[in-house]
């Protein structure tokens, strides 16, 4: 029942696990409260899309809270034919503002979130944005220029016919300039152009910001899963 993360658990130097689950009963959730103890699991990523009630008064009993409402928008790829004004691919080394950039695009995230894990947050999204950079975690990375600064960054990548993006940020100095949006516009461009059919991104659902930014560019919201850190 429980998947063995051996990547999470080396880098956070606790053995960590994974449930994915679509509707948690209080069967299942003891089944892997027990697993988790009788394994000597010390961190389980348990995400679930529904909650039955019971379960939900017993996960409340031993407080334990959602740590992220992770929320998935998607859209069907339209056709874009150049890049936005002063938006470009990135080629260079990772440098101070982007790696600023990328600790931004994290603020929500749930492993900044859990004291379990945050002292490990900053160089989780330094790897995120280097392998990124090198091709190992996106295909494409596009800057926002204004000059010599940097003002925000999205990286796009390919998984079959379906596009993704995994990162994106904008300086708070920057903002309310439509810099967003282009970056977003930026990624399907380079969809487009690779043929590929429909794109997505994931954010917390209470990253407000980030969910007007791409219901604004027409993405849908997908689906909505709770994610326990137990």
């Amino acid at each position: 029942m429980i998947e063995y993360l051996g990547w999470d658990s080396q880098f956070f130097n606790l053995k960590i696990g994974k449930v994915e689950i679509t509707s948690l009963s209080l069967s299942l959730f003891r089944e892997i409260f027990y697993s988790k103890e009788k394994n000597n699991y010390d961190l389980i990523y348990l995400f679930s899309n529904t909650i039955e009630s019971d379960a939900d008064k017993e996960l409340k009993r031993k407080a334990l809270f959602p740590i992220d409402k992770k929320i998935v928008f998607t859209k069907e790829v339209s056709r874009i034919d150049n890049l936005p004004e002063n938006i470009h691919p990135f080629n260079g080394e990772l440098n101070i503002p982007l790696l600023d950039l990328a600790f931004l695009s994290g603020h929500e995230s749930r492993f900044k979130k859990d004291p379990r894990l945050n002292h490990k947050f900053e160089l989780l999204y330094k790897l995120w944005i280097q392998k990124s950079i090198s091709g190992e975690m996106a295909d494409a990375v596009f800057v926002a220029q204004a000059g010599a600064i940097t003002e925000g960054f999205v990286t796009a990548r390919k998984k079959e016919k379906h596009g993704q993006i995994g990162l994106i940020a904008v300086a708070p100095e920057a903002q309310g300039k439509g810099i967003g949006s282009k970056l977003m516009q930026a990624a399907e461009y380079w969809y487009w152009e690779n043929n590929l059919k429909t794109c997505s991104v994931v954010t917390q659902l209470v990253n407000v910001g980030a969910c007007a930014l791409y219901e604004k560019n027409n993405y849908a919201k997908e689906s909505v899963e709770l994610v326990f850190h137990i």
